[in-house]
């Protein structure tokens, strides 16, 4: 027997025209040990652009399973997809599946895509991207070996970090002035042999060949702020992120070839290959090929002339929580990625290539040839 909720389907209207209808159901079983979540959306736009999907979730303390389907068909765009996911808690397994079918109506390309992901909880995994017959596989990094947890031990070793399942020590002459903190901690391990506890979410910081303090965060995110309040951010795929909150200026690039894409102006996009785009809102999000979302934000323009100067940043990692906000005021590196990335906007969304160099808008548009 379970409990079962229900929302009828609702109907709103939007403020510029258009209608939105959603609804849903929960179900609880008696003991409370198996829930199951679903619901549907159906929105028409002003122009009459259409969007309807519908998903699943049940999940016990086993794990959990879900799917969902969706289509789409507006001025810029019509297709359909499907996607669905199995996740096993023992074993930390996730299986996710998905494909798609779409015609870009501006160019009248039409495509295929689909996806298979195969991660383990803290190990990592591949995922297989396929498009119009051609597959890419994407590696997952694991979490790093310093990502311990409180009462983990460590045996001694004269490199750092170490992965074991003992106390960490830091032996004389091994590491010097390094900084762990946790959630309810702050140590500084000094030259000597002490040894420490560390919680959820610890990180490392040291001093690079500048002298700036460097963050590295669980999932092994590099950020540093030299005395300009210019932020640097390594990505754990190798990938350098560069943002300067006075010039309005950011900086992506490729580890692998120093190719390279910079954001200036109001702002324009330029490619070290020679392309060069605009941007067409306030706020734009670029997905780097480790899965690094970059969403930054500009102010103080219209759409008639430009959309002002890059004023934020926030970075969010792929694999773990890390969440990297950078402003004028400030860089802080805190451990809310999923939570923070939920809540804001993402704006126009771009995929990048792996050097960088060319950036492809949902509608499968590169922006630049």
């Amino acid at each position: 027997m379970a409990q079962i909720t229900t929302q009828p389907l609702t109907t709103v209207n939007g403020q510029y025209g258009g209608t939105t209808q959603y609804g849903g159901y929960k179900a609880v079983s008696t003991d409370g040990t198996d829930t199951s979540k679903g619901g549907v959306i159906k929105r028409v736009n002003p122009n009459g652009g259409t969007l309807n999907a519908a998903g699943n979730v049940a999940q016990n303390e086993n794990g959990a399973r879900g799917s969902g389907a969706a289509n789409v068909n507006n001025q810029y765009v019509s297709g359909k997809g499907a996607a669905g996911f199995t996740y096993d808690k023992a074993s930390g397994s996730l299986d996710a599946k998905g494909a798609a079918s779409w015609t870009n109506k501006t160019t009248g390309e039409s495509h295929t895509g689909s996806f298979d992901a195969d991660l383990t909880r803290g190990q990592g995994g591949t995922v297989n991207v396929t498009k119009d017959g051609m597959s890419k596989t994407y590696k997952v990094p694991p979490r790093p070996a310093f990502q311990q947890n409180s009462g983990d031990t460590s045996t001694d070793s004269t490199s750092y970090p170490v992965n074991t399942s003992t106390s960490t020590v830091i032996n004389d002459n091994d590491i010097y002035n390094i900084n762990i903190y946790g959630d309810n901690n702050n140590v500084t391990i000094n030259d000597g042999g002490d040894s420490v506890s560390i919680d959820n979410n610890a990180a490392t910081t040291y001093t690079d060949e500048n002298g700036n303090d460097v963050t590295v965060t669980p999932d092994n995110y590099h950020v540093s702020v030299d005395e300009n309040n210019v932020s640097t951010t390594t990505t754990p795929g190798g990938y350098q992120i560069v943002y300067n909150p006075e010039s309005g200026e950011a900086t992506m690039t490729d580890p692998a070839t120093g190719e390279s894409s910079m954001i200036w102006g109001d702002p324009h996009v330029t490619e070290s290959d020679g392309g060069q785009w605009e941007w067409d809102s306030a706020t734009s999000t670029y997905v780097l090929p480790d899965g690094t979302k970059v969403t930054m934000n500009s102010t103080g323009g219209t759409e008639e002339n430009g959309y002002g100067t890059l004023e934020s940043m926030d970075i969010y990692s792929g694999t773990g929580d890390t969440h990297v906000s950078a402003s004028a005021e400030g860089t802080a590196v805190t451990h809310d990625g999923q939570t923070a990335d939920q809540a804001q906007a993402d704006g126009d969304l771009y995929m990048g290539s792996d050097d960088l160099t060319d950036w492809y808008s949902v509608a499968d548009q590169e922006m630049a040839a």
